[in-house]
Protein backbone atom coordinates (compact mmCIF):
# COMPACT_ATOMS: atom_id res chain seq x y z
CA UNK A 1 0.00 0.00 0.00
CA UNK A 2 2.11 3.01 -1.23
CA UNK A 3 -0.53 5.84 0.17
CA UNK A 4 -2.86 5.18 3.11
CA UNK A 5 -4.55 7.93 2.65
CA UNK A 6 -6.38 7.44 -0.18
CA UNK A 7 -7.42 3.81 1.42
CA UNK A 8 -8.42 5.25 4.25
CA UNK A 9 -10.78 7.82 2.14
CA UNK A 10 -11.97 5.01 0.45
CA UNK A 11 -13.13 3.47 3.60
CA UNK A 12 -14.50 6.45 5.11
CA UNK A 13 -16.57 7.30 1.93
CA UNK A 14 -17.66 3.23 1.43
CA UNK A 15 -19.32 3.22 5.41
CA UNK A 16 -20.26 6.52 5.24
CA UNK A 17 -22.51 6.35 1.84
CA UNK A 18 -23.17 2.48 3.03
CA UNK A 19 -24.74 3.47 6.42
CA UNK A 20 -26.81 6.26 4.78
CA UNK A 21 -29.53 3.00 4.49
CA UNK A 22 -29.40 2.30 8.04
CA UNK A 23 -32.11 3.47 10.03
CA UNK A 24 -31.03 5.93 11.95
CA UNK A 25 -33.33 9.43 13.51
CA UNK A 26 -33.27 11.67 10.77
CA UNK A 27 -31.70 14.27 12.79
CA UNK A 28 -28.14 12.02 12.76
CA UNK A 29 -28.12 10.92 8.72
CA UNK A 30 -26.35 13.87 7.85
CA UNK A 31 -23.64 12.55 9.70
CA UNK A 32 -23.06 9.39 7.36
CA UNK A 33 -23.29 11.39 4.25
CA UNK A 34 -20.21 13.86 6.02
CA UNK A 35 -18.22 11.03 6.31
CA UNK A 36 -18.82 10.18 2.73
CA UNK A 37 -18.09 13.16 1.61
CA UNK A 38 -15.07 13.44 3.44
CA UNK A 39 -13.81 10.62 2.20
CA UNK A 40 -14.07 11.00 -1.16
CA UNK A 41 -12.26 14.69 -0.32
CA UNK A 42 -9.81 12.93 0.98
CA UNK A 43 -9.71 10.23 -1.91
CA UNK A 44 -9.68 12.95 -4.24
CA UNK A 45 -6.33 15.33 -2.32
CA UNK A 46 -4.46 12.50 -1.85
CA UNK A 47 -4.64 10.28 -5.27
CA UNK A 48 -1.48 12.25 -7.08
CA UNK A 49 1.87 11.85 -5.59
CA UNK A 50 3.12 15.05 -6.68
CA UNK A 51 6.60 14.01 -6.82
CA UNK A 52 6.00 11.20 -9.36
CA UNK A 53 5.21 12.15 -12.62
CA UNK A 54 4.36 9.77 -15.30
CA UNK A 55 6.39 11.10 -17.60
CA UNK A 56 9.40 11.28 -15.76
CA UNK A 57 8.83 7.23 -15.47
CA UNK A 58 7.88 6.30 -18.94
CA UNK A 59 11.63 8.46 -19.83
CA UNK A 60 12.84 6.25 -17.53
CA UNK A 61 10.97 2.57 -18.82
CA UNK A 62 11.83 3.71 -22.44
CA UNK A 63 15.71 4.20 -21.65
CA UNK A 64 16.03 1.29 -19.75
CA UNK A 65 14.54 -0.91 -22.27
CA UNK A 66 16.74 1.19 -25.11
CA UNK A 67 20.09 0.60 -22.99
CA UNK A 68 19.37 -3.22 -22.37
CA UNK A 69 19.20 -4.09 -26.40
Amino acid sequence: MKNWKTTLGGILAAVGFAATQVAVPENYKWIFALLGAVGVALMGMTAKDFDNHSTIKEVEKATTKEQEK
